[in-house]
């Protein structure tokens, strides 16, 4: 299946994917400007999936008929607590719940590069073409180091940055599938059309 073929395949016109691209990055632009108050709603929403998470997970401990076992349910709701108490904190103390997850994200910085880094040393030993994830790998751990570095700062702001990031780029591509797909659309009609 080539890249042509996954165009064509494209429900959505290219109109419609193109104004969403374009809204995404607009507000992905907005979003690096008010990165502050974007992790702050990020850390708000992500709070409120552990709430509903934890509540549904402990109606199905207390009230599902999967669970016989005392010890299962005892354990799915020993779980759903947990996730019910941390998405308490988290909506009701977002700049809490912000340190907490900017800090795990730097912990998957740092545990991104350390596994590219031992990847690529691997390929290197193994004589295979070795280097870009080494330098991926250094690239990870410097950006985890600076996002720890800065505690508590960047806690404040590097989660809305990450998500203004992440609608920029999903706009960009989102622009490019759409001009590409136009671009199709215009080569397969006739030319007196």
């Amino acid at each position: 299946m080539n890249a042509e073929t996954n165009l064509q395949e494209l429900p959505q016109s290219w109109k419609t994917m193109l104004a969403l691209g374009i809204l995404m990055v607009v507000l992905g632009i907005v979003g690096m400007g008010m990165s502050f108050a974007l992790t702050i709603t990020t850390v708000v929403f992500f709070g409120a999936f552990l709430l509903v998470s934890g509540c549904m997970q402990l109606a199905h401990a207390l009230f599902g008929k999967e669970i016989q076992q005392w010890q299962g349910k005892a354990m799915h709701a020993i779980i759903a607590l947990l996730y019910i108490v941390g998405g308490l904190v988290t909506v009701f103390n977002p700049i809490a719940g912000s340190f907490a997850l900017t800090a795990m994200l730097a912990g998957v910085f740092l545990g991104m590069g350390v596994y590219r880094i031992y990847v690529d040393l691997e390929r290197k030993k193994q004589g295979k073409p070795w280097g870009t994830l080494s330098i991926v790998g250094v690239a990870d751990i410097l950006i985890a180091a600076v996002i720890m570095m800065g505690m508590p700062w960047t806690a404040l702001w590097v989660l809305g940055l990450m998500v203004a990031v992440e609608l920029v780029m999903n706009g960009a591509m989102l622009i490019a599938t759409a001009l590409e797909k136009r671009k199709q659309e215009r080569q397969s009609q006739p030319q007196g059309a």
